[in-house]
């Protein structure tokens, strides 16, 4: 039986849904998306002290932009779900670069907290 995750931390979605350029932020990591330096560093503090967390890169699920803020939000909402399954972390977390997705930010929230 797998153990369960101290905290599970996302990280919103920014570029999918075509509002910014995947290129118009600084690249300095992998494949063209920037790398949540919050959640990864609260992460890394985590497993120094031997706790369990992991970092999903909500963007990374995305080939292309979702123009349509409805079904971002619904594919958001399942890919967050499924994550949640898996892991079943006693805490979950959110990261948020930009006041622009506060709002999904949020809805993100409130539907891990009603489900």
């Amino acid at each position: 039986m797998k153990e369960r995750m101290d905290i599970l931390f996302f990280d919103a979605p920014m570029f999918s849904d075509g509002m910014i350029p995947w290129g118009s932020l600084i690249d300095d990591n992998f494949k063209g998306r920037d790398i949540p330096r919050g959640p990864l560093s609260i992460a890394s503090y985590l497993k120094k002290i031997g706790r369990s967390s992991r970092v999903v890169l909500l963007d990374s699920y995305f080939k292309n932009p979702v123009s349509n803020r409805q079904l971002l939000m619904a594919k958001t909402k399942a890919i967050i779900a499924k994550k949640i399954l898996e892991y079943d972390p006693y805490f979950v977390g959110f990261s948020l670069m930009f006041g622009f997705r506060e709002k999904m930010v949020i809805e993100m929230a409130r539907y891990v907290k009603e489900n």
